[in-house]
């Protein structure tokens, strides 16, 4: 076997994680060079950056109740939708059941009859006529 091919080939897969900690370093120390990073400094900045986390949990937070909220919209539309519809059915249902034909058919189980002769009017003369 070749020796030479499997010892580059195990130096490459150690160089992505050794080199990605170098560049991080480096960074970390240009920056400690030029003096933007100090122990005093990331105490200062510490309540800010907590601040920051908890705009980003606050924003978050806000993104699932509108989530929620909207869930919650469509919800009650879609019962508004189905109540209304229920409403159209019933009401011409009622509408069906109040003509006078209907209601003589509803009655007439009770020995109620429709009347075949119109009502007469009844006229009281009195004294002065």
């Amino acid at each position: 076997m070749n020796t030479i091919r499997n010892t580059e080939e195990k130096k490459e897969k150690e160089k992505p994680n050794g080199s990605k900690i170098k560049t991080a370093r480096k960074f970390l120390s240009m920056l400690n060079v030029i003096g933007l990073i100090d122990k005093r400094m990331l105490l200062r900045m510490l309540p800010f950056a907590f601040f920051l986390m908890g705009l980003a949990l606050v924003y978050i937070a806000n993104s699932y109740v509108a989530e929620k909220t909207i869930r919650e919209i469509d919800r009650t539309s879609r019962d508004i939708k189905e109540l209304r519809s229920e409403y159209i059915s019933v009401k011409s249902e009622l509408m069906f059941k109040s003509r006078q034909s209907q209601v003589a058919k509803e009655v007439l189980p009770m020995g109620i009859k429709q009347l075949t002769v119109p009502p007469k009017k009844i006229v009281l003369k009195t004294a002065k006529d």
